[in-house]
């Protein structure tokens, strides 16, 4: 499996790729040589070729100078915006924590990663641009080249075309269906749902769902509650 890495331009129309970023990781930890062939990786500034918005493929390196390495394309697709996005809305909760999921949820592909405060929870520090070094060193190690992004937000000012939120006073996660568009998913706090909480969820129609008979971490229930969402979502795909 080639590590992959964000290339800074394009040349010669998509047959040669320069990178100005992770030189070090490169050329010392990797040891990567000439020859080599490496993954790549390109959020595009504008949407090109159908709604693509991003860059995938992989090149051979050609050559190291001093401020950038210069890699031979051998391929390239691009990635359109998906049909289906996924996005979090979760508590701000301990720093390692916050990154498990922030990591975990990129490899899965969540699109927006939405930071809120619930009344068992609290926003306090908020590092966004540390969470957002762990999305890019998510997206390389996964080859994802849709990096998502991290916003913080009151969760009743959001809403999208499926709306869950989990919650173990619900019925175990069964017919779920998952329509085109985005999907928010809501993940408690340590504390649980204030009372408030889910009385709002319910007049909104928001849709509770249970993983497991067990009281799971918010970083547990954020992951596996995409995992099962994205695994319904390619099944039905499968299916139609």
């Amino acid at each position: 499996m080639a590590n992959y890495y964000f290339v800074e331009n394009f040349t010669d129309n998509y047959k040669e790729a320069i990178i100005t970023t992770d030189l070090h990781h490169i050329k010392r930890v990797a040891r990567h040589n000439i020859g080599e062939k490496i993954g790549l990786l390109k959020k595009l500034e504008e949407e090109v070729s159908g709604n693509s918005v991003a860059l995938k493929g992989e090149g051979i390196i050609k050559s190291f100078e001093k401020d950038f390495i210069t890699v031979k394309v051998i391929r390239y697709e691009f990635v359109k915006k998906p049909e289906y996005m996924f996005s979090l809305v979760i508590p701000n909760i301990n720093m390692n924590s916050m990154r498990e999921i922030i990591k975990h949820g990129t490899e899965l592909g969540v699109s927006v990663f939405y930071i809120t405060e619930y009344k068992y929870s609290s926003l306090g520090s908020v590092n966004i641009q540390k969470w957002e070094k762990t999305v890019v060193e998510a997206c390389k190690q996964s080859g994802n080249p849709l990096v998502p992004k991290i916003e913080r937000k009151n969760f009743k000012e959001l809403s999208a075309e499926n709306n869950f939120y989990l919650c173990s006073k619900s019925s175990i996660i069964d017919n779920i269906t998952v329509k085109k568009g985005n999907t928010l998913l809501f993940v408690g706090p340590e504390g649980g749902w204030a009372d408030d909480e889910l009385n709002w969820f319910k007049k909104n129609r928001l849709k509770g769902i249970k993983l497991t008979d067990t009281v799971l971490r918010s970083e547990t229930a954020a992951i596996v509650g995409v995992g099962v969402l994205k695994f319904l979502n390619s099944r039905e795909n499968i299916n139609e």
